[in-house]
């Protein structure tokens, strides 16, 4: 039987036969004019093809082999170009069957090729495709595969009853079933596989919310249903009581999901602070700057966003109190006693002396610091040089009748006073000491009676020699320490 292929073939080479529903389809290289050439037999390979020539269908290039594998009821072809600069291979998709248009693309130079000849059939073992091709220019064999995917398990299977397949990764897939495989009988069955995200539900961490706050318990959207343990239907909730809250979601192709997140709701955290700081300092409470004794509250946020109540218990120290007394003045051959009187105090005086007593014979600026609980206090006086003829009269400001012969009685320094007269009160009124006498002092006590420790009152009538008959006056208080 001579076959009628004029007009269609042009230096033909190699050919595939394929069966494609039914109809008989032989495909030819035409070396001479880079091309394909389709012959259609219908349905037996002995009736008289109707061909076409395909032309050059994309990027062909001195082409010289051709193979056809058909996976699935879909067709893919691979020609050989021999063109020594290129050496690429073309694909050919047949999107509508053999008997439908035939579409090319350059597939490159995959696998080293150098000049290739001719292409074998492509055979499959397992899920991998090969293909066997020959290299002119250096006599050598290019080895064209297709490794199956790797997010299936198995990859395949011979047996009659298959394991379950499994897919690692959304997607569409082929499956393909070949019964009587190399036998004149051999069928395929295929169909696709469309592999959905599985559902996947997070809650998050667990949370801590503040009393009378609440917190929103998000699912994530993309779901068909949401089932809450609480019995909300909703993608969200509002929680603001304690406890363990789970969700199941599901989505459009079925698949469950569960999460679940722990709330717990903090305590009110509350403190009390209690500090002391000394007269004259001062300290942040109540939301501004004290300087008094009292009870103050502040309200902050703490690091998880509640409210906090710092309750400051401030007590304020008394003053450190020193009083050296007037500035005064000092005669030639007179000498004055500085004392301060503070129990369990530390003193320092200008020269660094710690007694509580300083003896002043010179005029000149002295001074007293005392420490006494962390607090400290000072005071100054200024002991003026006495003009030449001109009265002065200067009194001690506390006195301490121990018996220890160190400022244990209470007088006044005088000079040039020609008339005296010192009286001492008690915070009645009541005189304890009367007396003319300038050389005479208190020694805190009166007919027999020891007076307690405690502030007294003294007033001293005086006149100087340099004004006689005009009268003078001096009071004060001064401090008795026992």
């Amino acid at each position: 039987l001579v076959l009628n292929t004029t007009g269609i073939l042009s230096h033909p080479g190699q050919f595939v036969v394929r069966n494609d529903n039914g109809n008989w389809y032989m495909l030819v290289c035409n070396t001479g004019e880079n091309s394909i050439s389709r012959l259609s037999f219908g349905k037996s390979l002995l009736n008289q093809p109707a061909g076409e020539n395909l032309g050059n269908v994309g990027s062909l290039d001195r082409v010289t082999g051709i193979t056809l594998i058909e996976d699935c009821q879909s067709f893919t072809g691979f020609v050989t170009n021999m063109n020594i600069v290129s050496d690429a291979l073309t694909r050919l998709k047949f999107p509508n069957g053999l008997a439908g248009r035939v579409e090319g693309e350059n597939a490159g130079n995959t696998g080293t090729l150098s000049n290739p000849w001719k292409i074998s059939e492509m055979m499959r073992q397992g899920d991998t495709i090969f293909a066997l091709i020959t290299n002119a220019l250096n006599g050598s064999l290019s080895l064209l595969y297709f490794p199956g995917i790797h997010m299936v398990n198995p990859a395949g299977s011979t047996l009659e009853n298959p394991p379950p397949v499994y897919y690692s990764s959304p997607g569409t897939y082929t499956i393909m079933l070949t019964v009587n495989t190399g036998d004149s009988t051999e069928q395929q069955v295929c169909r696709q596989i469309v592999v959905i995200p599985g559902a996947t539900v997070n809650l998050g961490n667990d949370k801590i919310i503040c009393p009378g706050s609440d917190v929103i318990l998000d699912a994530g959207d993309g779901f068909a249903s949401y089932t809450w343990n609480n019995g909300s239907t909703t993608r969200k909730i509002a929680v603001n009581q304690q406890g363990k809250y789970k969700v199941e979601v599901e989505n459009a192709g079925g698949c469950k999901a569960t999460d679940s997140v722990v709330v717990m709701v903090a305590s009110a955290l509350q403190s009390t602070v209690d500090t002391t700081i000394c007269s004259g300092e001062r300290y942040f409470a109540g939301n501004q700057w004290r300087y008094t004794s009292g009870t103050y509250v502040d309200y902050f946020s703490s690091v998880l966003g509640c409210d906090s109540i710092v309750t400051t218990i401030l007590v304020v120290k008394p003053p450190v109190a020193v009083p050296l007394g007037k500035d005064s003045v000092i005669c030639p051959g007179d000498h004055i006693e500085l004392s301060v009187h503070l129990a369990d105090a530390v003193f320092t005086w200008q020269d660094r002396s710690h007694d509580s007593l300083f003896t002043v014979v010179q005029p000149g600026k002295y001074w007293v610091t005392a420490i006494k609980d962390g607090c400290s206090g000072s005071d100054t006086i200024v002991i003026n040089d006495c003009p030449p003829g001109a009265s002065a009269i200067w009194i001690p400001n506390a006195f301490s009748p121990d018996g220890d012969a160190v400022n244990d009685t209470f007088k006044a320094t005088c000079h040039n006073i020609i008339k005296f007269r010192m009286m001492i009160f008690d915070k009645w009124g009541a005189i304890v000491f009367d007396s003319n006498d300038l050389s005479e002092g208190w020694n805190g006590q009166s007919g027999g009676t020891y007076y307690p420790s405690g502030v007294y009152v003294f007033r001293i009538d005086y006149e100087g020699a340099e004004a006689p008959g005009e009268s003078r006056i001096q009071t004060g208080t001064l401090m008795l320490v026992r």
